[in-house]
């Protein structure tokens, strides 16, 4: 087992669970949680991450190398309908006590951002300088934390991650999980066809995340006190997404009914944070096509 040592907040989220289990392959893994739990095989601590006495505690006796820290409120529908208070104390404050945590025993925070910090009307193709205007509570909650690492923290990573997809036998939260299991029991589904993103699969984010933490072992100074777009290659809808799926396994399409993000009125309304990752892939970090992450879903699920 390496001597690295890796902290990862949110173990049992979608995105936490995949990077745990790759990375635990490679380092030490210990994963935080607070309400989801599943079955197993790294060490798992339960802790509020709001309760930041004991999250102090976690780190200063695990003195984890890295930190990567994925929890959060981050369904922007659930964070905007919550309670704004319990929302900037999960994301923001949390973050901030992190960021401090991390930075006394020199241990590299890798925060996990949002492509939704964005200004959804600025053109496709984003840079990481490019206008940010977030405009639901979550994107701002994500943003206000970003600032928190950068003032907190002498030794970061803030990655602005795209859409994540992932295919699972259970249904779950991930829209595009819930879409699958929809048009395999030929049930309409409705889908954006004019909000665009640079989406990844969580099994490829977590295989990109492996070859960053490979090069920030050989080199400290990559990406190190940086921020950087952490996406896909391709500028796709929901719509796009939906009928490349049914291609691949034969569902039908015109189970798929495309609207437009202005059908819902409540809906904060981003239409375009499709990112430029140059930035990422100067490094050799470079993603699969959505085809080929889509082929790797179903071979996962069968």
């Amino acid at each position: 087992m390496s001597s690295v040592k890796i902290l990862i907040t949110g173990c049992f989220g979608l995105y936490g669970f995949e990077l745990c289990n790759l990375l635990k392959k490679h380092y030490d893994i210990i994963g935080t949680y607070h309400q989801t739990f599943n079955e197993c095989d790294f060490k798992t601590i339960n802790v509020d991450i709001t309760n930041f006495n004991l999250v102090k505690q976690i780190i200063y006796n695990e003195k984890p190398n890295i930190i990567i820290h994925t929890a959060a409120i981050s369904n922007p529908v659930k964070a905007d309908a919550g309670i704004p208070k319990i929302a900037y104390k999960t994301n923001v404050l949390a973050t901030e006590e992190l960021a401090k945590y991390a930075n006394e025993i020199n241990s590299r925070l890798i925060y996990i951002s949002t492509d939704l910090v964005y200004a959804g009307y600025r053109g496709s193709f984003l840079i990481e300088s490019s206008k940010l205007i977030p405009v639901s509570l979550y994107a701002e909650t994500k943003l206000m934390a970003e600032e928190k690492v950068k003032e907190f923290s002498n030794n970061f990573t803030i990655l602005r991650n795209s859409l994540m997809f992932g295919l699972y036998n259970n249904i779950n939260n991930n829209f595009f999980n819930i879409m699958y299991h929809n048009l395999k029991s030929s049930k309409q589904v409705t889908l954006f066809n004019d909000q665009f993103r640079t989406p990844l699969s969580f099994n490829e984010a977590s295989n990109l995340f492996l070859k960053l933490i490979e090069l920030i072992k050989q080199d400290d100074k990559i990406l190190k006190n940086q921020i950087a777009n952490f996406g896909g290659q391709e500028r796709v809808s929901r719509t796009d997404l939906g009928y490349l799926l049914c291609d691949l396994l034969n569902f039908d399409k015109n189970l798929i009914k495309p609207i437009s993000i202005n059908d819902l009125p409540n809906l904060p309304i981003v239409k375009d944070v499709s990112m430029n990752i140059d930035k990422i892939t100067k490094f050799g970090i470079k993603p699969k096509s959505v085809k080929e992450m889509l082929e790797i879903e179903i071979e996962k699920i069968k």
